[in-house]
């Protein structure tokens, strides 16, 4: 940081005609309230309007505000550095966490005292206004739409064609609707796309196999594990069943389609799925956001093999699970060292004279410090593998905590009256604390003296601080109320699992499928001297010997 001296203390910013003009207003404001009565001041112009992109003397005023090379801005008024109240409010929290006075020399307002903050208030007061009614207008609209099942345009989804399609009663004039019909060809690669994913739990293996299988995108290009990512989490290839409404349900999609809509007849159409924002990167939001209903297309998967399929791309993105290389071993991604908790991966050893790989269970991190910090000794894979399959082949759905319990609600009616009471009295003290602080905004326009503005201003801080407190408070309790993810259904099916688990444990299902079948009945397995000790979902615990 360079030396301040009196000087350059202050700096000028001028934009668009009259810089001359505006100069002069800069200059008498910083000798009347500054005492700064030098023609030294740093200066920044730019002559472009205000909302072009390339604006560099903001840009270079800006970057040395941040360097901390002087304490003051004076631009002549507002129209110079701000086009709205947003605007107004970003740029002013810009310059105050740079520790730098914005002030506007023709309107005499100075943002960094009493009056200055008063302005600031009202103007973000006024935006959160204009934002929530732009929101509400928004979501109304969408809503509507959702209610049609209608394509709104964009990028045509792999697998569909974009049709116009016939007026409808309600149609203004001229409007035009379109909707997704199936494309043969692409509605195959497509299907195969999900059953590879779901068979190979990879996405660099369904690219690799069809290119093996010659089998390119609809511009003919080769397909990308970004291509396939999208194509595996777009929801409007999931036909509406119930599986689908249950889904979005339980986990507080806004759903505008009744339940018997959800009849696997048709596909899922999706609004508000994504936050999309000029010169930024475009953002999924949480299902919670959705907007979801019934479409007018025709659905190419079922719900619970697009759930699925939803769930291993979660689980793959994850930092903290671990994905085998290895094409042997059942218990590569939930076994784990007794000793010290690494993980213990395959390590092939041989073939055996039938084809079948010789391998045992490795620690890793014995691996890596080479016995030095774990001397757990290998497991014979084989051995592990046949004790886990004969424990599952032996085992009751039954079992008291093998599985997860069926949901249930966890209040009676009364105490849900009184749950849901206690959430609406934290809201409604959420809207008194907001009428306060407008209140004490606009109160701040009839202060007398400086200690009044500030008593005003500290008492609207604390209103800041208890309102988000209770919006926390208020979040929390209204998760204590929303069921459990998991279904009746996919409890039962976690039990049919676990009863046929023979055709799980036979060589002619992949690796990947038996892997993602254990995955769901048991958490993790620990490894230690002479014993396995495999824990279920549900809580349960079971020790076995590997031999």
């Amino acid at each position: 940081m360079r030396k301040q001296t009196p000087g350059d203390e202050i700096a000028f910013y001028l934009r668009g005609a009259r810089q001359n003009e505006q100069l002069v207003a800069c200059r008498e404001y910083a000798k009347l309230f500054w005492g700064v009565d030098k023609d030294e001041c740093q200066v920044f112009r730019d002559d472009a309007s205000l909302g072009y992109e390339s604006l560099p003397g903001l840009a270079e005023l800006r970057e040395q505000a941040q360097a901390g090379n002087f304490r003051a801005v004076i631009c002549s008024d507002l129209g110079i550095l701000c086009r709205n109240g947003a605007e107004l409010a970003q740029t002013a929290r810009f310059f105050n966490d740079c520790g730098v006075a914005l002030i506007f020399a023709k309107d005499n307002i100075d943002l960094s005292s009493a009056i200055g903050r008063t302005l600031l208030y009202c103007a973000e007061t006024l935006v959160q206004l204009e934002r929530n009614a732009a929101a509400a207008n928004i979501r109304d609209n969408m809503r509507a739409l959702a209610r049609m099942g209608r394509w709104l345009g964009g990028v045509t989804p792999t697998g569909y064609i974009s049709r116009l399609a016939p007026p409808m009663a309600d149609q203004p004039a001229g409007e035009k609707a379109y909707r997704l019909e199936l494309h043969p060809e692409q509605a195959k690669t497509v299907s195969l796309i999900f059953q590879l994913f779901l068979e190979l739990d990879s996405l660099a293996k369904v690219t690799g196999e069809l290119e093996g299988r010659k089998i390119t995108t609809k511009n003919g290009r080769a397909f990308s594990r970004f291509t396939i990512r999208q194509i595996l989490s777009n929801p409007v290839y999931m036909r509406a069943d119930q599986d689908a409404y249950l889904y979005f349900t339980r986990l507080g999609a806004e759903v505008c389609s009744p339940k018997e809509a959800f009849d696997g007849k048709k596909g899922m159409m999706v609004y508000n799925k994504t936050a999309q924002q000029s010169g930024q990167t475009t953002q999924q939001r949480e299902i919670s956001e959705w907007i979801v209903a019934v479409g007018e297309h025709d659905g190419l998967i079922s719900a619970a093999d697009w759930i699925a399929a939803a769930g291993q791309l979660s689980r793959n993105k994850s930092n903290t699970m671990r994905k085998p290389k290895s094409d042997h071993g059942l218990l590569a991604e939930i076994l784990r060292c007794g000793n010290c908790g690494a993980h213990m991966r395959p390590k092939l050893i041989k073939l055996n004279e039938d084809g079948h790989p010789s391998f045992s269970y490795l620690c890793e991190r014995k691996e890596q410090s080479r016995s030095t910090e774990c001397d757990i000794t290998n497991l014979s894979g084989q051995l592990a593998d046949v004790a886990i399959n004969s424990l599952l082949g032996a085992l009751d759905p039954d079992e008291p905590d093998l599985l997860p319990p069926y949901p249930q609600l966890p209040l009676t009616p009364e105490a849900i009256d009184a749950h849901n009471s206690r959430i609406g009295d934290i809201k409604l003290q959420i809207e008194e604390n907001e009428k306060g602080i407008s209140r004490l905004v606009f109160s701040l326009i009839n202060a007398i003296d400086k200690s009044a503005y500030e008593e005003i201003i500290k008492q609207i801080d604390i209103l800041h601080e208890q309102t988000a407190a209770l919006r926390t408070q208020s979040q929390e309790l209204e998760a204590l109320t929303q069921p459990h993810p998991l279904s009746g259904a996919c409890r039962d099916a976690l039990g049919d699992l676990l009863m046929n688990w023979s055709h799980y444990r036979n060589l002619e299902a992949s690796i990947t499928r038996r892997r993602a079948a254990l995955r769901s009945l048991v958490n993790t397995v620990i490894c230690d001297s002479d014993e396995l000790l495999a824990k279920f979902v549900g809580g349960a615990q079971f020790a076995i010997k590997p031999y």
